[in-house]
């Protein structure tokens, strides 16, 4: 995130109070933004780690990317699927 042009932290309790999905694709060898510190991140956020990868996962392993992108996408779209009661047919 940034603000005044300047990269930023958004404080966890932020974060915790967002109820839409997250996902999040982190490379395991990231020299910016260290893996560890995925640890951090609400247990609501679904995270994907993507092993021998740095900071520019497109560019580093964009099929995984991708598929972690359509895995989520297909996650997502199951919950969004109207639920129907066999008593009410």
């Amino acid at each position: 995130m940034t603000e005044d042009d300047r990269q930023g932290v958004i404080p966890s309790e932020r974060l915790e109070t967002l109820s839409m999905p997250v996902m999040v694709v982190w490379g395991t060898d990231d020299p910016v933004l260290p893996v560890s510190q995925a640890e951090g991140l609400p247990p609501h956020f679904h995270l994907h780690h993507v092993l021998a990868a740095g900071h520019m996962l497109v560019e580093e392993a964009p099929g995984l990317v991708a598929e972690a992108v359509r895995h989520n996408t297909r996650r997502r779209s199951r919950s969004q699927r109207p639920v129907f009661d066999a008593a009410a047919s």
